[in-house]
């Protein structure tokens, strides 16, 4: 899977790959990849990732993530994995696995994740994309 280098730019998000360059702001944020595992002699999938982490309406003490990918011509398999990080810990988790072809695109999300201490908190959301394109995605920073 491509590392998708990645620095915080005050709340935004600068995603390097080998796809491109993607400056995110503070809430969704997206990258793409250009290492999809294509069969011999078919180009790699034109797709591009993306994650977010939000507060779930209509309850303010309550976080999750999401992470999507979103293909511009059909693929036969996509795994996607997101995970919710508050503070730079792990705390949620979710995976979806679409395989019924065509493949256009898939999501995942975690579960509700309850705040137990809300107040200016980092929360942010990875996603990873494993199949017929791999990449990684990291949200913007939510704080909350």
């Amino acid at each position: 899977m491509t590392r998708l280098l990645s620095r915080l730019v005050g709340y935004g998000l600068v995603a390097v790959s080998a796809g491109g360059l993607l400056v995110g702001g503070a809430g969704a944020a997206s990258a793409t990849s250009d290492n999809g595992a294509a069969p011999a002699g078919a180009a790699p999938a034109d797709c591009s990732a993306g994650a977010i982490a939000d507060v779930v309406d209509p309850r303010p003490n309550s976080m999750y993530g999401a992470g999507w990918v979103n293909c511009q011509q059909s693929v036969s398999r996509l795994t996607v994995m997101v995970s919710l990080y508050q503070g730079g810990q792990r705390v949620g988790g979710g995976r979806k696995e679409c395989a019924t072809p065509p493949v256009l695109g898939c999501g995942a999300n975690t579960d509700e994740i309850v705040d137990q201490w809300p107040g200016l908190q980092p929360w942010q959301a990875q996603v990873w994309i494993i199949g017929d394109w791999n990449g990684e995605a990291w949200s913007g920073i939510y704080e909350h």
